[in-house]
């Protein structure tokens, strides 16, 4: 550890070479301070990579964090000797500057996590990975990466987290069949392969592992229906812009633990599932942009923690289902752009924590409730069109699709509906 303090050229303040190691800054030692076992150099303003041979005689190393500084490479020398630590269990180099090709990872033989992410690596994944066989977690994504989806990665392992999102992974050909592998899911709890270039059909078994929680397959060129087998588990399930096409399955009934379904952005047609009431723990619900028809079902009002709900840009029809003034946790609602008709249900102000609303776009008619007034909801840009239409503008700028960064200022909108004049 004195070697490896010289080499990082630490300030006193970090670490100490005339005390204890155990002691310094990032440094986890065994119980009664007998051997390092964890080293955390995440935000060490590192920038050179000659360290890292000397870390590697450190062969009581279980956890090794590096991320967040300025590495540009992991050398040969680096795998070679860490590879050879039986007991290293986590390796995290995300957020540097590393380029180039993905190494090959010889030995690591306990390696269970691998964290490259936010970096600069690019090429294809293809054996670099396949001897990691006790890898439970592995995060490849906001990197350069083109060409398949890794082949060895269909092989069961003993993979729980697989994160290759925000690359430019296409599986159109080879061993996949012009799709996402079929068993990739088998012992998942967490998939996301986002913002890649993903294309054909999702497999019939892709969100039944028994495990699943997490699926993020959103931004890709995916096609066809949504798998009709899903797993209890899921918790998150975001299939957002892609193109995939037929009914929302009401199988999805069964899903308990379901908290966000975000299927906006795709071509689905059909009427929105009644069977998707069942789902009480739904937090968010998007469902817009898509080819969707008939009515708002009335039983979404039983989703008693729902907190954004948006249906907007379909072909939805018929009245505004006053069961949805019963969704007392509902902070957003946006039914814009839709065939809607009737009058807006006067116990829309039962909402007390609605902040944004827009039906603008529809054919509703009749008075917009007095009492909306006292709901504490901005109106923007008021003007007067002919002279029996409101037409407040639409307020700029959608919630973020993320339902984490919901902080938007209150709003409401009526457009293109057809609503009383004042003093008529």
């Amino acid at each position: 550890m004195t070697s490896l303090s010289r080499l990082l050229n630490l300030s006193d303040s970090l670490w100490y070479s005339t005390k204890d190691p155990c002691s310094w800054k990032g440094v986890r030692c065994s119980s009664g301070n007998s051997s390092v076992t964890g080293l955390s150099l995440s935000a060490f303003d590192l920038s050179n990579s000659n360290f890292l041979p000397v870390v590697c005689k450190i062969e009581t190393l279980q956890d090794l964090d590096l991320s967040n500084n300025s590495l540009s490479s992991i050398s040969d020398e680096f795998i070679n000797d860490c590879g050879r630590i039986d007991g290293l269990k986590s390796l995290n180099f995300s957020k540097n500057l590393l380029g180039g090709s993905l190494p090959t990872f010889n030995g690591f033989a306990g390696l269970k996590s691998l964290d490259l992410s936010f970096n600069s690596l690019s090429g294809n994944v293809s054996l670099q990975l396949d001897g990691l066989h006790a890898l439970t977690s592995l995060n490849l994504s906001y990197n350069m990466f083109t060409g398949l989806i890794p082949v060895n990665l269909r092989n069961p392992f003993l993979l729980e987290e697989l994160q290759l999102s925000m690359n430019r992974f296409e599986a159109n050909s080879n061993g996949f069949n012009g799709t996402i592998p079929s068993g990739i899911t088998r012992y998942l709890s967490f998939l996301d392969l986002s913002y890649n270039s993903l294309r054909g059909p999702m497999p019939t078994d892709l969100l039944s592992g028994p495990n699943l929680q997490l699926v993020d397959l959103s931004s890709n060129q995916l096609e066809g229906p949504i798998p009709a087998k899903v797993s209890n588990s899921l918790v998150r399930l975001r299939l957002g812009s892609n193109r995939l096409s037929g009914p929302i399955p009401p199988s999805f009934q069964t899903l308990d633990n379901l908290t966000y379904l975000e299927l906006d952005n795709n071509k689905l047609t059909s009427e929105i599932p009644p069977q998707l009431s069942f789902c009480r723990k739904l937090a968010l619900l998007n469902l817009a942009q898509n080819n969707l028809t008939g009515p708002v079902p009335a039983p979404l009002g039983n989703l008693s923690v729902l907190q954004v709900l948006k249906l907007q840009l379909n072909s939805l029809s018929g009245d505004i289902p006053s069961d949805i003034t019963r969704l007392q946790s509902l902070s957003i609602l946006n039914m814009s752009w839709n065939s809607l008709t009737g009058s807006i249900p006067s116990s829309i102000s039962s909402l007390g924590r609605l902040t944004r609303l827009n039906l603008q776009g529809n054919n509703l008619r009749g008075r917009i409730p007095a009492t909306i007034g006292s709901m504490g909801l901005s109106v923007r840009s008021p003007t007067w069109r002919k002279s029996t239409k409101w037409n407040y503008s639409e307020y700029a700028g959608e919630l973020a699709d993320r339902f984490e960064s919901q902080h938007q200022p209150p709003s409401r909108s009526y457009s293109r509906n057809s609503f009383p004049a004042e003093g008529t």
